[in-house]
């Protein structure tokens, strides 16, 4: 991209294949051992891109990104700034269900940002955004080395990245397994309904095409964070994985044992009793 953040569809699937694929610092050779945990991204697509048709939800994108989220890494992106129409949620990667989207709201008032775009999505009918977090007059670095306020939902799905750092951080078992730890800030979001019903999906239910699963509480995702049991027999097929193929240079960490070409982790181990000591009198004399 220039430095005005404009690029071209061909750009953008280059950067999402060396996300999860990312080159050495010196040559060319790709080592997924390198990718990251979770990447966040502030896309939007003009119709006019070069004629490239980039809204379209069978475009190249797609395939990088579902390829990005199967290799274990998370893909965070921005609900746009069309709000507050219904069905402003209209470029990629948005728009597509294997990325965890962001609605804007501001955290001193509580109330979602007018700019946010509103579900559900355009082409794909999904509904969006998946969750909300802070956008609204955001500190931020700006350019020439000074700091200042800004409001968009850019400024938000960094706010999700960190989030999922947090959690990962907290929780090992977690890495790399996309659905559980959805299915969790889903779970744990503090609910908010609107006003608002788009998409034949009314405001006040949750989630919703306002506020996706509400507030993302990522306090509380690590609290109710739980690894899953093994069973006696062997390793369960529904235990946390983590991806061997691009960490760990295919070795599991720590007490993780490999399964079917992944990772799992152990529950943890039992409190154990405390041993007290014994003692005894007698009456022998030595």
């Amino acid at each position: 991209m220039n430095d005005q953040g404009w690029g071209r569809v061909p750009g953008m699937r280059t950067a999402s294949s060396s996300s999860s694929r990312p080159p050495p610092l010196v040559g060319t050779n790709p080592n997924p051992a390198l990718a990251p945990d979770v990447i966040n991204n502030s896309w939007g697509c003009p119709p006019t891109s070069g004629g490239e048709n980039c809204d379209d939800p069978a475009n190249d994108l797609v395939n990088e990104v579902n390829a990005t989220r199967a290799a274990g890494i998370m893909v965070v992106a921005s609900a746009g700034n069309s709000g507050s129409a219904c069905g402003t949620v209209n470029t990629p990667i948005a728009i597509y269900d294997a990325v965890y989207t962001v609605g804007a709201f501001s955290a001193p008032t509580g109330v979602i940002a007018s700019f946010s775009s509103r579900g559900p999505a355009a082409f794909t009918n999904l509904l969006k955004p998946d969750i909300a977090a802070p956008g609204v007059s955001v500190r931020s670095s700006l350019v020439g080395s000074t700091y200042g306020s800004l409001s968009g939902t850019s400024m938000l799905s960094p706010h999700v990245a960190g989030a999922l750092a947090l959690l990962w951080s907290a929780h090992a078992f977690l890495v790399g397994d996309i659905d559980a730890t959805e299915t969790l800030f889903n779970s744990t979001a503090t609910p908010r309904t609107a006003t608002q019903d788009c998409g034949g999906v009314p405001g006040t239910t949750i989630p919703n095409n306002t506020w996706g699963h509400g507030e993302i509480n990522v306090l509380a995702a690590v609290q109710a964070a739980q690894p899953t049991a093994l069973t006696v027999s062997g390793l369960d097929a529904d235990a946390p994985r983590q991806r061997l193929a691009r960490r760990h240079g295919g070795r599991c960490p720590g007490r993780s044992r490999r399964w079917h070409g992944v990772c799992v982790a152990p529950p943890p181990e039992p409190d154990r009793p405390k041993q007290t000591s014994e003692v005894r009198q007698t009456s022998e004399v030595c």
